[in-house]
């Protein structure tokens, strides 16, 4: 859900931005959170699933 979020706030300013690079380095900001977010979620949805996974 966050991911969808991060990733429609870029889109957002790329359609907004256009052929100009006003808004290059918000959606640089965006994409650098998109990662974080991501390293992060990563190792708990790996955790999650092995957690499931040794239940059955």
């Amino acid at each position: 859900m966050l991911r969808a979020l991060i990733n429609s706030r870029i889109w957002y300013f790329k359609e907004k931005q256009g052929d100009k690079n006003y808004h290059q380095d918000i959606i640089n900001e965006y994409k650098m959170l998109e990662n974080v977010v991501c390293a992060a979620l990563n190792p708990i949805l790996k955790d999650v699933i092995n957690e499931f996974m040794n239940k059955e």
